[in-house]
């Protein structure tokens, strides 16, 4: 499986703002969150240098409205397209 390491992020958690990490890629899931001093110890197969980019946990928003017809209860793959095109990153369907 392809790995990637994305270097110089600012690791934004719930009360902190870590300096100077790491996250290794396996596939298309975080394996590892790490300082970048760590870095060495997790080699992949590319390596991104994020300048200094900020990353946090993905927001899921279990509050939801219906709009166009489209509503929670309905289960249609045309109310989650369009809540994705909005830049939700998880839907959960009745």
């Amino acid at each position: 499986m392809p790995t990637t390491r994305v270097e110089n992020i600012q690791l934004v958690t719930l009360d902190t703002l870590h300096k100077n990490y790491a996250l290794l890629i396996e596939d298309t899931r975080i394996a590892a969150v790490f300082p970048m001093q760590q870095a060495a110890q997790y080699p992949a197969d590319t390596v991104f240098d994020a300048q200094h980019a900020w990353a946090m946990p993905g927001l899921i928003d279990l509050h939801i409205h219906g709009f166009a017809g489209y509503g929670p209860e309905t289960n249609s793959p045309h109310g989650a397209y369009f809540r994705f095109s909005f830049g939700r990153t998880f839907y959960f369907p009745r």
